[in-house]
């Protein structure tokens, strides 16, 4: 792909990807008070 090493940074990668896009797409009551 982007020639990582192994599978298992490209699947982290991805997963993290994921987690962020369902984040932003969710309305975080917590990041508001954060600022």
């Amino acid at each position: 792909m982007l020639g990582f090493k192994s599978f298992r940074q490209a699947q982290t990668r991805l997963t993290g990807i994921e987690i962020v896009s369902m984040l932003r797409k969710q309305p975080s009551k917590n990041a508001s008070r954060g600022g």
